[in-house]
């Protein structure tokens, strides 16, 4: 499995100072263990709770 293979997620997290769940699909890089790295912008100010494969 390549470094480089890109795998698209669903995000779900809630910002820190609100409880309202939130979800973002994006791209993402997979590393060659299989798991997606999500980049630092994507967890800033976020409280991630989980990270689901597809839309």
């Amino acid at each position: 499995m390549s470094c480089n293979e890109v795998e698209v997620v669903t995000i779900i997290y809630y910002c820190d100072p609100a409880l309202e769940l939130k979800h973002q699909v994006c791209s993402v890089i997979k590393s060659e263990s299989g798991r997606v790295i999500i980049p630092e912008e994507l967890k800033k100010d976020k409280t991630i709770v989980a990270v689901c494969n597809g839309v």
